[in-house]
């Protein structure tokens, strides 16, 4: 009886066929030293897809040099959000490229980096330090100066806890709205939480009657 042949193995970009002993956990290769060997090799990812060697090591390059590349980098397969493994980057990356990947990363992650939201400056502020500690709040922008909350990643609220600012409607957290709520806040002003306007009672009741009909006590 003629023995039933291995299923053959294929890579997801490029087609090539593999034997069932030329595929490889990816785990097992990012920790192998035997790299002349397993280079030839088609790895398998944590979400079962299957990608040769050089396919997925051109793929993270792409990936990596693309002008809008996102982060984390996820398997090439339609649909698959699984994530190519830092360890496995390494092993395929130079060490510049590898560099490159971890810079990139850090920057995906909201939590470690902010822009600056001066809209004449943007620059990318870290905001994690490298013990995972906050940076010091406020701070000022490296660039333009601009003071900031770290915390809540916006202009410096001063006079206000980062609770009581980010309570605040998003209208009210622009910077040139910011500035009049500072000015209304010395000066007692109250604002119309309809039309949003300041106002000042100079003399006579304190009732207030404003052009959009809402009381003010």
């Amino acid at each position: 009886m003629v023995p039933k042949p291995a299923e053959l193995h294929q890579c997801g970009i490029c087609g090539e066929e593999f034997s069932p002993c030329g595929v490889v956990n990816w785990a097992q290769f990012a920790t192998s030293k035997q790299n002349g060997v397993l280079a030839q090799r088609l790895l398998r990812l944590d979400c079962k897809h299957s990608l040769c060697v050089s396919c997925l090591q051109r793929y993270i390059q792409v990936e990596l040099n693309a002008y809008d590349s996102k982060f984390p980098v996820v398997c090439p397969y339609d649909a698959c959000s699984v994530h190519i493994a830092d360890q496995l980057a390494k092993k395929l990356l130079t060490p510049t490229e590898y560099t490159r990947w971890t810079v990139k990363k850090s920057e995906s992650d909201p939590k470690t980096f902010m822009y600056c939201p001066n809209k004449r400056c943007s620059r990318l502020i870290k905001t994690i330090l490298a013990n995972n500690q906050l940076v010091p709040s406020p701070a000022p922008c490296p660039d333009c100066k601009t003071t900031l909350c770290l915390r809540c990643k916006t202009l410096y609220h001063e006079g206000m806890t980062c609770t009581s600012y980010q309570s605040l409607p998003a209208s009210q957290r622009e910077g040139e709205d910011w500035d009049a709520l500072l000015l209304g806040g010395e000066n007692l002003w109250r604002r119309c939480p309809n039309c949003l306007n300041m106002v000042e009672i100079q003399s006579g009741c304190k009732r207030v009657l404003l052009r959009m009909w809402k009381d003010l006590d």
